[in-house]
C-alpha cells in the first residue's frame, strides 16, 4: 500500500522529516511513534499528498478519494454533529448509503447524544471523536490519524481502539508520541535528524 525510500522533507534548509525506508502493506495497522517535533505529522501529510515538497521515493496505492486524513487539530464543519458525519455521504453522492453506519459510528465513539449539538460547541475530545467518525464514514482504503487519542479520556481511547480493530480491509497509519493500541505494529524510529 505504501512504500517509502530515502524520503526527506526540508524547511528553511533544515531537514524536518527523514525516513530512510518504510513499507506498509494493504490492511496493515501501523503506529508511527517518535518524540514531539520528530516529523510524524509531516510524514502523514506527505503520505496524504498534502506535502508535495520532498525528496526520495513515495508510492501510495490509494487514490485521493480513497484516503482520509484526520489532522492533529481536527476541523469540523458548521452545523451539527450529525451534519458533519453525513458530509462524506453527501459530498461523494452516496446519499443512498445507509444512515445506520453514521449512527453506528456515533454509538461506538460515544457521541450519539451529541448528534444534534452544534459542532462549534464541542470539547476537544468530543470534536476529535466527531472528526474520526466522519473520516470512518467515508470507508476509506487508507486512513491516516495524527495523534487521534490526544484529548480523549480512557473510555474514548478504548472506544477508538475497538472501533479501529473492527475496520477490516482498511490500512491505518496512526501517529503518536507513544506506542498505542493493541493490534497495531509500532514503527518507532527517529524521523527527524537533530
Amino acid at each position: 500500500m505504501i512504500s517509502i525510500q530515502d524520503l526527506a522533507v526540508s524547511k528553511s534548509e533544515q531537514v524536518i522529516c527523514s525516513v530512510p525506508q518504510l513499507g506498509i502493506e494493504a490492511g496493515e495497522r501501523v503506529v508511527v511513534t517518535g518524540h514531539n517535533g520528530s516529523g510524524k505529522s509531516t510524514l502523514l501529510r506527505v503520505i496524504a499528498g498534502l506535502e508535495l515538497e520532498f525528496s526520495g521515493r513515495l508510492e501510495v496505492n490509494a487514490s485521493a478519494s480513497d484516503t482520509t486524513y484526520v489532522h492533529q487539530k481536527p476541523y469540523l464543519f458548521r452545523g451539527t454533529v450529525r451534519d458533519n458525519l453525513e458530509y462524506g455521504r453527501k459530498a461523494r453522492g452516496t446519499l443512498r448509503q445507509s444512515l445506520d453506519r453514521v449512527q453506528q459510528l456515533m454509538d461506538q465513539l460515544g457521541i450519539a447524544d451529541l448528534a444534534s449539538s452544534n459542532a462549534g460547541s464541542l470539547s476537544g475530545g468530543e470534536a476529535r471523536r466527531v472528526a474520526i467518525a466522519r473520516a470512518l464514514a467515508f470507508s476509506p482504503k487508507l486512513l491516516l490519524l495524527d495523534e487521534p487519542t490526544a484529548d480523549l479520556d480512557s473510555a474514548g481511547v478504548d472506544g477508538l481502539r475497538q472501533l479501529l480493530a473492527e475496520q477490516t480491509g482498511m490500512t491505518i497509519v496512526f501517529a503518536s508520541p507513544q506506542p498505542l493500541p493493541a493490534g497495531f505494529a509500532s514503527r518507532d524510529f527517529p524521523i527527524c535528524q537533530p
